[in-house]
């Protein structure tokens, strides 16, 4: 926690980047002390896996967290946006990578409804089959 504060008043996303990562490097730290605490008898196996699967979840978001950062402009060192207008050519990126994801957004989406259809066809057979059960045991 004090690496992220440090970074964080460090003035550039790249400084703190740079201290996020002194952070997970800290968390694989911490993974390595809880084999020794294990190891030496001071937790059971429930408490070192759940301390140990926190751990691990937290050096993933402090993962996500730079990755974030460094697709995203930097407020410390940049002008704000209203006193910098975009060239044509960064809007025409823009744009073409809006209708990119847009795009993928749909096939997603198209994805995700022949998915849908096809757990509707299973079911349909799977009534059927319950069905011809029904009427063979009537039977």
């Amino acid at each position: 926690m004090d690496n992220i504060a440090e970074g964080f008043d460090a003035g550039g996303n790249p400084e703190f980047m740079r201290f996020l990562a002194y952070s997970r490097r800290s968390c694989s730290e911490l993974q390595s002390q809880l084999y020794r605490v294990k190891d030496q008898g001071h937790c059971d196996e429930q408490q070192f896996l759940l301390l140990y699967d926190s751990t691990a979840s937290l050096r993933a978001q402090i993962g996500g967290f730079i990755r974030y950062l460094g697709t995203k402009r930097d407020f410390w060192t940049e002008k704000p946006p209203a006193a910098r207008q975009p060239d044509n050519e960064e809007s025409g990126m823009r744009n073409q990578e809006s209708k990119a994801r847009n795009q993928q957004s749909k096939v997603r989406n198209q994805e995700s409804e022949a998915r849908n259809q096809e757990s509707k066809v299973r079911n349909q057979e799977s009534e059927a089959r319950n069905q011809q059960s029904k009427v063979r045991n009537q039977e």
